[in-house]
Formats: structure tokens, C-alpha cells, sequence
């Protein structure tokens, strides 16, 4: 840098985050919603339990979406090969399924089927 005072923070234009960022609201679904929108971005393997979060477009919502994928949904994304730029849909079931967990409790959760 030369010798001339570097500016501070609040003298720097912000630079837009095209992937949405954490800035994006969640996607939610009730049980029983669909959706279908274009991915924007898939980042795996992420926090503690390696989790996948995937952004999606979609002129319905008019903004980015984020969806943090529950384990048999990012199955599902593998399994199918999705990337960015396809376009897939997202079916929340309105019947609940009961599974174990390793500890024993008993946990109620609705599946979501992945359409491409």
C-alpha cells in the first residue's frame, strides 16, 4: 500500500453477496407445501453434524430462499446428481413419520420428496 492513509471501513462500498448469503430467509414449509425453484448455490459438509445448505431462486418468492437439508433430502440431491443452475421441486408431506433416534426417543418428522 502506498503512503497515503488507507481508508476506514465506513469509506468502502459494500460489495452484494450473489449467492444470498445468510442474509436469505429461510425456506419453510409447512406440511403439505410444495415448491420449485432453481438452485443457486449447494454448500456441504457444514458445522458440527456436516450438514448441506443449498440456496434457491425463484421469481414466486421473488428473492433467494435457503434450505438446510434434513438428511434423506440431501440423500436425495446426491442420489440425483443435482447442481447449480437445476431446477427442482420440494413436496413436504402432510402425513408425519415416526422414527427412533439412537437414544431411543421416539421423533416425529415430515418427509420431503425431491422432484427434478
Amino acid at each position: 500500500m502506498s503512503k497515503s492513509t488507507a481508508p476506514s471501513f465506513d469509506d468502502l462500498d459494500p460489495v452484494e453477496d450473489s449467492n444470498g448469503g445468510d442474509d436469505a430467509p429461510d425456506l419453510e414449509l409447512e406440511p403439505g407445501d410444495d415448491f420449485v425453484g432453481e438452485v443457486r448455490s449447494i454448500e456441504r459438509n457444514l458445522g458440527d453434524y456436516d450438514s448441506t445448505l443449498v440456496h434457491f431462486a425463484t421469481e414466486e418468492l421473488g428473492e433467494q430462499r435457503k434450505l438446510w437439508l434434513p438428511n434423506h433430502v440431501d440423500a436425495q440431491f446426491y442420489q440425483a446428481d443435482i447442481q447449480e443452475g437445476d431446477v427442482v421441486g420440494l413436496a413436504k408431506a402432510e402425513e408425519a413419520t415416526e422414527t427412533e433416534t439412537e437414544d431411543g426417543e421416539s421423533v416425529e418428522y415430515h418427509r420431503i420428496e425431491v422432484r427434478v
